[in-house]
């Protein structure tokens, strides 16, 4: 029933490139144009698509290509890019074939993602059959930049409304060896995220009298506690399988991805104090974002500050709070995944993780859809070059992979949906 052809693939590619040359650097944005080529591009194969403009020029794709009663499945990406700084190899909008790569910005964040899952509607499509599950295509503006312009427009403003069902987003599908097992990755869950604003008093004056008991010391003291300070986090259920996945095999890669699984992250935003040269300020202000596994609460969170500002002379508050989530891992789709991907490569087994940042899956996963990220590729692009390439220069997906990639993807989905 599931039939890839070498005009699938070629579609597939000169879809990629074309994405890659449409500079959507994020800022300013300019979805729009993308968002208008994906629309001619679906209407060609009989599918109806919508623009929502959000801002001038933000442009957010939606389509929905209608079946049965099943729970839907969400086919998530981003059409912004990070802008494209430094000495490339080849132009980052060119979308250059050469030496067995797609280069440009965009390659593996996300525009490789947007091609591989139009192409799986596209197939669907073709295939003549009625799905029995709704499938929704979201090509999204501005979630390299907070996503207000995007995925937070149209949840808050109610501009589109899908019930909990699964989401197949970025983050994942690339390869990881650790000498003696190889995987690709997959997310199936993501971070929390705090923002904490710390404050602190002390005697100000001029600067060449200096008091023991400034409050930038103050400050010093209660951020360095804050950075020692291991919070007790429970284990999430991808942080086990990911160690039952590995065994006693592990490599470096694998062990800092479990440590960031592990650790809650600290990100200093700002310090603010003082407005005089030569004056010693009298009040420090700073915010502090905390990224915590998604088996933090609120209420925990409140309590291990409370226990780590405890003697500290500062006050501080949580200004917001973004709880975390986490899918699941022995439903349907992550079965279909699993079996597909071993079928073309039986070496390979998927090792969940938590999502490294956040994405727009964050405004779906909390309500009850189990979100993955998962934009499959081979040995051909490994992880630890996927680090160096996202948001860097030369940023690149092996042609191979690419391919490889997009008919995992596209069989899953069909596999799923009929």
């Amino acid at each position: 029933m599931f039939n890839w052809t070498k005009e699938i693939e070629n579609l597939a590619i000169e879809l990629l490139q074309k994405l890659i040359q449409i500079d959507t650097s994020n800022p300013p944005g300019r979805e729009i144009n993308s968002a208008k080529y994906i629309k001619e591009f679906l209407a060609r194969e009989g599918i109806e698509s919508k623009i929502i403009e959000t801002d001038p020029g933000r442009g957010n794709l939606i389509a929905k290509f209608p079946g049965g009663d099943d729970d839907p499945l969400v086919l998530l990406s981003h059409l912004d890019v990070a802008p494209a700084e430094g000495e490339w190899d080849f132009p980052p909008f060119s979308g250059k074939k050469e030496k067995g790569f797609f280069w440009g910005r965009g390659a593996l964040d996300t525009k490789q993602l947007t091609a591989m899952q139009i192409i799986s509607l596209i197939m669907l499509k073709r295939s003549g059959q009625s799905p029995k599950r709704d499938i929704f295509l979201l090509a999204t503006a501005d979630e390299e930049a907070g996503s207000i312009w995007g995925m937070e427009n149209l949840v808050k403003n109610k501009k589109i409304n899908i019930p909990p069902g699964v989401c197949l987003n970025e983050g994942g599908g690339f390869y990881l060896s650790t000498g003696e097992k190889e995987f690709l990755l997959i997310t199936t869950g993501e971070k929390g995220k705090a923002l904490l604003k710390i404050k602190s008093e002390g005697p100000g004056g001029h600067s060449s009298c200096p008091k023991p008991n400034q409050a930038i010391f103050k400050f010093a003291r209660a951020l360095e506690c804050l950075i020692q300070k291991d919070f007790p986090v429970e284990e999430t259920v991808t942080e086990k399988e990911f160690k039952n996945l590995l065994g006693n095999y592990s490599s470096p890669a694998s062990n800092e991805l479990l440590n960031y699984m592990q650790k809650v992250g600290i990100i200093v935003k700002n310090i603010r104090g003082g407005k005089t040269a030569n004056v010693i300020p009298a009040e420090i202000e700073g915010e502090i974002e905390l990224r915590f596994p998604p088996t933090i609460k609120k209420a925990q969170l409140d309590s291990g500050l409370k226990e780590i500002f405890a003697g500290q002379d500062v006050s501080w508050e949580i200004t917001e709070f973004e709880e975390g989530f986490q899918s699941q891992l022995g439903n349907q789709f992550f079965k279909i995944l699993s079996r597909i991907t071993a079928e073309n490569n039986p070496k390979l087994k998927l090792l969940p993780i938590l999502a490294l940042g956040r994405t727009d899956g964050r405004f779906l996963g909390p309500n009850g859809t189990s979100v993955y990220g998962f934009a499959p590729t081979n040995e051909e692009t490994p992880w630890e070059e996927v680090l160096k390439q996202v948001h860097q220069k030369n940023e690149r997906i092996a042609i191979n992979s690419f391919i490889q990639g997009t008919k995992i993807l596209a069989q899953s989905v069909f596999e799923y949906c009929i």
